[in-house]
C-alpha cells in the first residue's frame, strides 16, 4: 500500500520559498513606509514655505511670527510625522529664510534641493531644503 503526502524535502522547500517571500514582503512594506513619511515632510515644508511667503507678502518681511501665525496657519505649524528623529528647522532673517527636514531615504527621489544649495551645514545630509535668501 502506498503512503500518501509529502516527504520532509518537499516540506523544507515550500517553508523556505515562503520565508524568502515573506522576508521580501516585510522589507518593502518598511521601505513604502520610510518613503509615505519622507512626503508627508515634504509637503510639509513646502506649506511651511507658502505660509512664510505669505506673511511677506502681508508684512514685506520676514519674521518668525508667521510660524504661529493663526491666519496662515489655523492649525498650527506642521508636525513631522512618526517614525524617525527628525525636526523641521527653519531659520528666518529679514532677508529670507531656509528650512529643511531630514529624510529617513537618502536617495529618495523627491530629495532634490529646491532653490539655492542646502550646504550651509556639515550635520545636513540627506535633507530636503527651501530656500528664499535676498
Amino acid at each position: 500500500m502506498k503512503q500518501k503526502g509529502f516527504t520532509l524535502i518537499e516540506l523544507l522547500v515550500v517553508i523556505t520559498i515562503i520565508a524568502v517571500l515573506s522576508a521580501a514582503g516585510l522589507v518593502s512594506y518598511q521601505n513604502a513606509g520610510k518613503r509615505s513619511r519622507d512626503a508627508r515632510r515634504i509637503e510639509d515644508l513646502k506649506e511651511i514655505q507658502k505660509g512664510l511667503e505669505q506673511y511677506y507678502a502681508k508684512n514685506s518681511f520676514y519674521d518668525g511670527a508667521a510660524l504661529i501665525d493663526p491666519d496662515i496657519f489655523p492649525q498650527g505649524m506642521p508636525v513631522p510625522p512618526v517614525g524617525g528623529d527628525n525636526q523641521y528647522v527653519v531659520a528666518i532673517t529679514e532677508d529670507g529664510y531656509v528650512a529643511h527636514i531630514g529624510l529617513d531615504v537618502p536617495e529618495n527621489e523627491n530629495a532634490a534641493v529646491s532653490g539655492t544649495t542646502c550646504n550651509f551645514s556639515a550635520e545636513i545630509k540627506d535633507a530636503y531644503c527651501v530656500v528664499n535668501l535676498q
